[in-house]
């Protein structure tokens, strides 16, 4: 039913914790968990929380955020004066949750139309716990939406999104580090960034302790993320760390690593500890002595302990050494470490090629080892991983397949099923550095990435999901069937984040219209599946 705010105003006027008042008042565990709003389908909210079976919730909407202050309420995001700011209270069922669904119109050119905002709250007492605020964007499917412009163009940077799962109160991204170089020459910065969804704008954030690309940014359980290695504007690669507390906006050290490391992976595990493996310990001069960098890469893993802030060596080291692999975690606690370069050697021909090992390992957090895992049929790096329907797939990367063994983007692509690998559904055109993500439909959707070979990287709009067993084609990188002139938008070494309706955070990269030109980008989009 619909009241109005003034019938609230006495329980709304609880006290409210201090933090970010777009994120709620941290009382309780209200949630609201959203779909994107579909044109020509539905938009889906469910809200309420655990602790409150058949109590009641309250939605609030308005067509602006603020934040405001209201004489009552306090400092509030929704912009309670608009006119068309309403409340609606509804009853929660037996497991405090109450699902709504509403019909949007069959119509392209709502995108662009203003947002509306919506906030949950539940009653408790007499006390009101508020979630999140979140937009409510019009968008057609398989479209792309720009997103901001970023306050530096950057490539092979970190974008992290602060909130763990759909029903946490954070929304906002954390953007980190990277380069306005070349992948060989990275010109590394120090800046941060912060995405707000509410209006898809970006702001400073603090600077890092160095500038960083190649590093690893992951977010803790308790809210902060760990920024881990990566190397300068000189190629000198570091071991030092450093966490961004949300909560202040600040950053301070913690403990560096047992090795310097750039193209390694990082991976939160079960127990709130963080498990890094292999890369690469130097990266100067990769431009010119490319076989003399490779071969720095490391078969060595550690462990993070954000309540000590120390890192622990793994009691033995992986199958191989390896950089730009991926690394999955396994629904029994594990990590499975996938393929990548074992090092480099020349051609004889004036140039250096990258060698790469087909070998996997599982990492088990209980015994802090390694054991082997069956190698993938065709050994590559910069590829892409992700779980669909559970099994790992993989696709593209860099395989070796020219005549002095050169490097080139491959369509091929593999699924695990944690004894055996099988082919499937090959890319349309092969891509390396690409984006890929399973999103709620269970299907991973497969973005940019370079074609051609490890030297001369052609930027790719290329964009699809793959089920598991067949790669579609969906709309290229930056087209958006409801914008008039939308046009492709090419991009490779990009960052690719899940934000918390499902949606994706497509930000930054490099492009690049000929062999001899390459463009880092400052611009992003939001894809909507």
């Amino acid at each position: 039913m619909k009241v109005s705010a003034a019938a609230l105003l006495p329980l709304l006027a609880a006290p409210i914790a201090a933090q970010d008042v777009c994120e709620g008042n941290g009382l309780g565990n209200v949630y609201m968990e959203t779909t994107p709003a579909y044109i020509g389908g539905f938009y889906e909210v469910d809200m309420g929380s655990p602790d409150l079976p058949f109590g009641l919730s309250v939605l609030s909407i308005s067509d602006g955020f603020g934040p405001t202050v209201h004489p009552l309420l306090g400092l509030v995001c929704l912009d309670v004066f608009s006119p068309a700011y309403q409340v609606i209270v509804l009853p929660l069922d037996g497991t405090g949750n109450i699902h709504l669904a509403f019909g949007l119109p069959a119509l392209p050119t709502l995108v662009g139309f203003p947002p509306f905002y919506g906030a949950p709250a539940t009653i408790n007492g007499i006390v009101i716990e508020t979630g999140k605020t979140v937009p409510v964007f019009f968008e057609n499917a398989d479209s792309y939406t720009p997103a901001g412009t970023l306050g530096f163009a950057r490539s092979m940077h970190r974008a992290t999104a602060l909130g763990q799962d759909g029903r946490d109160n954070r929304i906002q991204v954390f953007i980190s580090g990277g380069g306005t170089g070349t992948i060989f020459a990275p010109a590394s910065i120090a800046t941060t960034e912060i995405f707000q969804p509410l209006d898809r704008t970006l702001s400073p954030g603090p600077d890092l302790s160095e500038p960083r690309a190649f590093h690893t940014a992951t977010l803790l359980e308790n809210g902060n993320i760990l920024i881990a290695g990566g190397c300068d504007g000189a190629g000198i690669v570091t071991n030092t760390c450093e966490i961004y507390d949300h909560a202040t906006g600040t950053m301070s050290p913690t403990g560096s690593m047992n090795a310097p490391r750039i193209g390694h992976t990082a991976t939160l595990l079960d127990d709130g500890r963080v498990f890094v493996a292999g890369g690469l310990s130097d990266f100067q001069n990769a431009d010119t002595a490319l076989a003399t960098v490779l071969n720095t890469a490391q078969n060595t893993g550690e462990v993070y302990d954000p309540s000590t802030g120390l890192w622990t060596a793994t009691s033995n080291t992986m199958s191989s050494v390896r950089s730009a692999h991926e690394a999955e975690l396994l629904p029994d606690g594990r990590v499975f470490l996938i393929s990548g370069i074992d090092g480099g050697m020349p051609t004889g021909i004036g140039t250096d090629v990258a060698t790469f090992t087909a070998t996997c390992d599982y990492y088990d957090p209980t015994t802090n080892a390694f054991s082997s895992g069956p190698p993938i049929p065709i050994a590559r790096a910069f590829h892409g991983a992700s779980i669909v329907n559970s099994e790992i797939l993989v696709t593209g990367g860099l395989i070796t397949a020219g005549p002095f063994g050169e490097a080139f983007a491959t369509t091929t692509c593999y699924t695990f099923n944690g004894s055996t690998w099988s082919s499937t559904g090959a890319l349309g055109e092969g891509v390396a550095f690409h984006g890929q993500e399973t999103v709620a439909n269970g299907t991973a959707i497969i973005n940019g990435g370079y074609i051609g070979d490890f030297v001369t990287l052609i930027a790719s709009s290329q964009s699809g999901s793959h089920d598991g067993t067949t790669f579609t084609t969906g709309a290229p990188v930056g087209t958006n069937i409801g914008i008039p002139g939308s046009t492709a938008s090419p991009r490779g070494s990009h960052s690719v984040t899940k934000l918390w309706d499902g949606s994706l955070l497509i930000m930054g990269g490099f492009t690049s219209p000929d062999t001899s030109t390459i463009i880092v980008l400052d611009d992003g989009f939001v894809y909507t599946p």
